[in-house]
């Protein structure tokens, strides 16, 4: 009953039209949240909020997902996009993951439900690994079980190829105006991309805003950041489900040459853009 991740052409592609606004959760304190018609959605149809939390490598966490209104499903994915792994029932129709994690950085973590077009209210939260509070008593009816689940393109599928040249430098405190067009460079999904390069050293925290001013040239912007090491984060929404504009607050893991793709959450998508490191 595999669902991934992803931030793909019309689902977040971390995927589902849940290229949230990647609200941010503190280990330790959860968080109320509700699936809404208008929400991204996932390729499967089913509506998607993604959140992240900071975590280093070794630490084992629990991450918990508890509804009353439907059934809930939970993905986790690391800062590098793999290790995915997902869960349905930990307690009923509560989901729950207990990951030990692979790599620093910023973790996601998807909050879905189990059938398509499913909305309600729901509370999430990632634990110290036994700090956990005892799942709700389930007290929605279980869904029976599928055979198989359809899968998602992986956070990877939206990796900058190596081969595209960067089309410039991007400064801190400088704004960058440009445009997407036709005849850009294009990721494996089809969008096409711009990418700026930025000196960073280790331990640098960088706010990344991407917006796309009102106007006949404006699109649904979506913000890659590829550290020196390698690692890379998305965002597609600033406010999930309620603007076009995105944003990434990035830590660089390693010094040395980071760039920064400016793409679209759909594919094959032009328009102006402003792209803002501070």
């Amino acid at each position: 009953m595999m669902k991934n991740l992803t931030l793909a052409a019309g689902a977040l592609i971390i995927t589902s039209s849940a290229a949230m606004a990647q609200s941010q959760l503190t280990i330790g304190t959860p968080a109320q949240g509700s699936l809404a018609a208008g929400d991204s959605q996932l390729p499967t149809g089913e509506y998607y909020d993604e959140y992240a939390f900071q975590g280093e490598a070794g630490q084992s966490v629990s991450i918990r997902m508890d509804s009353t209104e439907f059934d809930t499903y939970l993905i986790y994915m690391d800062p590098n996009g793999a290790n995915q792994s997902d869960n349905d029932d930990l307690n009923g129709t509560n989901a729950g993951l207990d990951v030990t994690l692979q790599s620093s950085g910023l973790h996601r973590v998807g909050a879905t439900s189990y059938a398509p077009g499913t909305t309600g209210n729901y509370t999430i939260g990632v634990y110290q690994a036994g700090q956990a509070p005892a799942p709700a008593a389930s007290t929605v009816p279980t869904m029976p079980s599928m055979p198989t689940m359809p899968s998602l393109p992986i956070a990877g599928s939206m990796a900058i190829p190596p081969t595209v040249a960067p089309v410039g430098v991007v400064a801190v405190g400088t704004p960058v105006t440009g445009q997407l067009a036709q005849g850009d460079a294009a990721l494996a999904t089809g969008q096409l991309v711009d990418v700026y390069t930025i000196d960073v050293t280790a331990g640098q925290t960088l706010n990344i805003q991407l917006n796309s001013p009102a106007g006949p040239a404006t699109f649904d912007t979506l913000v890659i950041y590829q550290d020196p090491s390698g690692a890379q984060q998305e965002n597609d929404d600033v406010m999930p489900g309620q603007n076009l504009n995105s944003a990434l607050t990035v830590t660089a893991q390693q010094a040395g040459s980071a760039r920064i793709g400016v793409t679209s959450f759909a594919p094959s998508t032009v328009g102006d853009y402003t792209l803002t490191v501070n």
